[in-house]
């Protein structure tokens, strides 16, 4: 029998949900400026997260990932962590696939993700799962570029119909 890596987390209320998420977007997450981890927490959007978290501490969460609906048909990858010791254990590609499971109940047609380029491991996992690069771009001079990645959910079938 194999030992779990990360399992369901167990809070004793949003307040501890939103601080165990935010610790560690705050400490692990690329580049997230405090006030965007801060938002990404928010009460309201705490049902949006899909997370995974010790089994020997069921409120430190090892793995998080957000979507958002942006349009009626699109949802956007807003937040993918995890924490470095429990990197290369397949848990960023499970957290993200529970994320896409929930945006796919809610009626996603289309998937997408800013990703910057110096985010192999973001990368990495949006590719395992189904992203596909679109395109890139500079979105500051002087900063690093970012790919818009996309994953279609419900594509046409090889003649092209909508089935």
């Amino acid at each position: 029998m194999s030992k779990r890596v990360a399992i369901g987390c167990r809070f004793k209320n949003n307040k501890h949900k939103s601080k165990a998420i935010h610790q560690l977007l705050s400490k692990h997450g690329d580049g997230i400026p405090p006030k965007k981890a801060r938002e990404a927490v928010e009460s309201k959007k705490l049902k949006d997260w899909s997370l995974l978290c010790d089994p020997k501490n069921r409120s430190k969460v090892v793995s998080a990932a957000r979507t958002e609906n942006v349009l009626w048909y699109q949802w956007d990858l807003k937040n993918l962590v995890t924490d470095p010791k429990y990197q290369g254990k397949g848990l960023g590609t499970r957290v993200l696939r529970e994320s896409f499971n929930k945006a796919n109940k809610q009626g996603a047609k289309v998937l997408t993700a800013d990703i910057t380029v110096t985010n192999k491991e973001s990368l990495a996992v949006a590719k395992k799962v189904g992203f596909k690069p679109s395109f890139k771009f500079c979105f500051q001079k002087g900063k690093k570029p970012v790919y818009v990645m996309h994953h279609v959910l419900y594509a046409p079938d090889k003649r092209g119909r909508c089935v």
